[in-house]
């Protein structure tokens, strides 16, 4: 749906624009996202790895848990849209697989 990249966008933003604080919240948020939407991942990923290079300690910190992690589970679990799982909507189901390593975020 597009609600979900309206969401991603105005986070995002949030990681360049504003203090460290809130950056570090955006990180968060955006890794929540690509934990819960695999089909998000391969978007989420770069978006993340931007925030490496942040000035700031606890956003890189989060940055890099975040994508240390998304590279695993995107690793072990890389996602396919399967085309007999479609619902009413004609979207597949988005969810993490049960041993996903985003899981644990």
């Amino acid at each position: 749906t597009s609600g979900k990249y309206r969401f991603i966008r105005f986070i995002y933003n949030r990681t360049m624009l504003d203090q460290p604080p809130i950056r570090a919240a955006a990180v968060s948020s955006l890794t929540k996202f690509a934990t819960q939407c695999p089909s998000l991942r391969s978007s989420l990923l770069p978006l993340l790895s931007q925030s490496l290079r942040d000035n700031d300690d606890e956003v890189r910190d989060r940055a890099m848990i975040a994508v240390d992690i998304l590279k695993l589970a995107m690793k072990k679990n890389p996602y396919s849209t399967p085309a007999e799982d479609y619902n009413a909507d004609g979207n597949p189901p988005d969810f993490p697989a049960e041993d996903d390593p985003a899981s644990l975020v």
